[in-house]
């Protein structure tokens, strides 16, 4: 005689206790705005690779490819006032300086940001010494802000807590402050080919992925090249989509030519 089929024990399903931090936390990734649009291209970083190296042979100090990302971010913003803009309502604020956010990948919910500001005025090496002086920085305040966070919001009522959230997170002044105009965020591993962030602050967005060798077509040949999938994401509202691919393609020339980013 066929038996029933045994039926599994109930396993556990419980809440977890959340602190005034983490609820905090919720709500801020609630409160902050998704990208209009999403673009994704290849950048050879041959020719990169091959100049830092010999910069860092001349000045001896160890820039990396990060770092060229960024100077060439800058350069590109020069040239391209809608992505020193932030919109809050029916207001579009516009900066005459560059303010590049730069996120640091930790384990925590809320990757903290160091914000380079004036990055056009910045050496690749003064670029690189803020990056390494500023991720301890950026990291000791960021668990300073979490503590604060829990200190003021632990007793609020959780739809108060999320309307002085979403204020203060959409306030424009505080967006330029805690995270730019534009920002870049890099994954720095090899194995993982790209991502798209589901938030952005900014006007633009930039999603480095893993930086290694892949077969390239160069001159008919098929070779391996030092390259990285990139991903641009705009705010539609100051940063129109054909403007958007001008900038991608200035990006990408200025990497593809480091000569120009000295």
């Amino acid at each position: 005689m066929a038996t029933s089929p045994a039926i599994p024990a109930e396993t556990n399903f419980s809440l977890e206790p959340l602190d005034g931090a983490q609820r905090g936390l919720l709500d801020i990734l609630t409160s902050v705005r998704r990208p209009d649009g999403y673009c994704m291209t290849m950048v050879d970083y041959t020719w990169a690779e091959a100049w830092r190296k010999n910069r860092v042979a001349q000045t001896g100090v160890p820039i990396t490819l990060i770092d060229l990302t960024l100077r060439s971010m800058a350069l590109t913003a020069v040239q391209n006032e809608p992505m020193r803009s932030l919109v809050h309502g029916y207001q579009i604020y516009r900066t005459n300086s560059i303010d590049i956010g730069c996120s640091i990948a930790t384990n925590t919910t809320l990757s903290p940001v160091i914000v380079f500001r004036d990055a056009d005025k910045l050496s690749l090496e003064e670029l690189h010494q803020q990056r390494v002086t500023g991720t301890k920085e950026a990291i000791e305040e960021q668990e300073k802000r979490l503590a604060e966070l829990d200190r003021m919001t632990r007793f609020l009522p959780d739809g108060v807590r999320r309307r002085l959230i979403a204020r203060f997170v959409n306030d424009p002044h505080n967006r330029r402050k805690l995270g730019g105009t534009i920002a870049l965020s890099a994954i720095e591993l090899d194995d993982m080919e790209w991502m798209c962030p589901a938030h952005i602050g900014g006007a633009l967005l930039i999603s480095l992925g893993g930086i290694r060798e892949r077969p390239m077509v160069v001159e008919g040949e098929v070779v391996p090249r030092l390259s990285a999938y990139v991903t641009f994401m705009i705010d539609q509202r100051v940063i129109h989509p054909m403007r958007a691919m001008r900038v991608f393609r200035r990006f990408r020339r200025l990497l593809e030519n480091p000569e120009k980013l000295g």
